[in-house]
């Protein structure tokens, strides 16, 4: 164990910044997952209007991933992510008030921006760390970045339960009380400090020869290996609808079903979160030792059979302690999929190849922003039809046990292709001593 933690302690100082920096932007982004659903539903919005504002997040990504990942190969990353560091939290300001205010035209608009501002991380962390990396620490470093969300969880879930218990604070003449709002601009303001980090990033010059040029867009838009791409896109694309349908809105399941609160279901995400956190830093342990295919598939199926389980739990809600078989569900449930992220990216890095990298970065992005748009239209649709939640999570299970098979096939599809890979090199240097 302490191995593996030295390990991370030799990844690239800027990186460390980079995934300091957002830290603090996912501190804002967990919150709102905690708790902003909740505030809108006790501000008397339904779950198909919340579903509807929700989708204006990823709108805003999928609308301008894949083209920033065509204009990003070749090009410096620093400014997107100062970009984001300093729009984000200004943002995410922007719309607390205009919710506040009842000004959803507004909030809509400013949600467009601030998924677009979310996006310019998502698209640019994967290609910053493959370019400043040593590439033995590559799987330390893509999963530190995924352990941030994890972490801005835990900190963000402990702040709201902490505050909620606190109830309010004097200062001066001022009284704050703690609520959903005030939570939330409180770490949207914290945000800020992501800045400070962004700013001090350095980053190895950018190949300026493979940059797109939009002159000749179209010759070199088909010099990308698209039967690589178009085969990793099918099992992302099942596992992000089924995502968008669970969770952005599993805070509403849990308040529906068992009547569970904002300071609640934060103590128990900032807890799930702990355990994403732990399971993710053992990725490249776990990795390493088992490889890709037991490592992916059998924590995914796993999550799938809890996933299931706690679908049922609805059906017998009225059991007292039925909520706690959900709860445990969930915690396990959590990690055994998110530590499957930062492994299922390196794969798909390591199956379409390195001059595909920026562009299946943002298609990744552009998949999940979209299908969140698709699965929270369906997701609303079913609400509006009262249809229950335990016949959504079914879906969910459904369609992640698909994505599942489909990532078993990628893994034996990409053994093969490093195996031809590794194959050709050594023929090639045998042939050039021989030369």
């Amino acid at each position: 164990m302490n191995k593996l933690l030295r390990t991370y302690v030799l990844i690239n100082p800027s990186v460390l910044k980079m995934v300091t920096g957002i830290f603090f932007l996912q501190m804002i982004n967990t919150s709102f997952f905690l708790i902003l659903n909740l505030y809108l539903r006790k501000s008397g919005y339904p779950d198909s209007e919340i579903a509807s504002f929700v989708t204006y997040r990823f709108i805003g990504t999928l609308a301008f991933a894949f083209p920033m990942g065509l204009f990003i190969k070749g090009r410096r990353l620093k400014p997107w992510f100062i970009s984001a560091a300093l729009g984000l939290p200004l943002v995410s300001l922007g719309i607390l008030e205009s919710l506040h205010r009842n000004i959803m035209p507004a909030a809509n608009g400013l949600l467009f921006v601030w998924g677009i501002l979310f996006m310019f991380i998502q698209v640019c962390a994967l290609p910053y760390i493959l370019r400043n990396t040593r590439t033995r620490l590559q799987s330390e470093a893509i999963t530190l970045n995924y352990s941030m969300y994890a972490l801005g969880q835990i900190v963000s879930g402990i702040l709201i339960s902490g505050m909620i218990s606190m109830g309010s604070l004097g200062l001066g003449g001022w009284t704050i009380a703690f609520d959903e709002l005030n939570i939330l601009r409180c770490i949207s303001v914290m945000g800020c400090l992501s800045v400070l980090f962004m700013a001090t990033m350095k980053e190895a010059p950018a190949n300026r020869e493979v940059r797109l040029h939009w002159h000749r867009f179209r010759s070199d838009f088909f010099e990308y290996d698209w039967h690589l791409i178009l085969i990793t896109m099918v099992p992302t694309f099942l596992l992000s609808i089924g995502a968008g349908l669970t969770i952005p809105f599993i805070n509403l399941f849990f308040n529906s079903v068992f009547g569970m609160d904002s300071d609640t279901f934060s103590e128990m995400g900032a807890i799930a979160a702990v355990l994403v956190f732990i399971g993710a830093t053992m990725v490249p342990y776990i990795k390493r030792t088992f490889g890709f295919e037991v490592a992916i598939t059998l924590s995914q199926v796993l999550a799938v059979i809890f996933l299931v389980i706690m679908a049922i739990t609805e059906w017998y809600a009225d059991i007292g302690w039925m909520v706690w078989i959900a709860v445990f569900c969930f915690l396990l449930r959590q990690p055994l999929m998110n530590m499957a992220a930062p492994m299922t990216s390196e794969l798909t890095m390591l199956y379409v190849g390195e001059k595909n990298r920026e562009l299946m970065s943002s298609l990744i992005a552009s998949i999940w922003s979209g299908s969140y748009v698709i699965s929270a239209k369906i997701f609303q649709w079913l609400r509006a039809e009262n249809v229950p939640y335990y016949a959504v999570l079914f879906i969910t299970s459904a369609l992640y046990a698909a994505g599942v098979l489909f990532y078993f096939f990628l893994i034996r599809a990409n053994r093969r292709k490093q195996y031809y890979l590794q194959l050709t090199k050594s023929r090639e240097q045998t042939s050039s001593i021989s030369d």
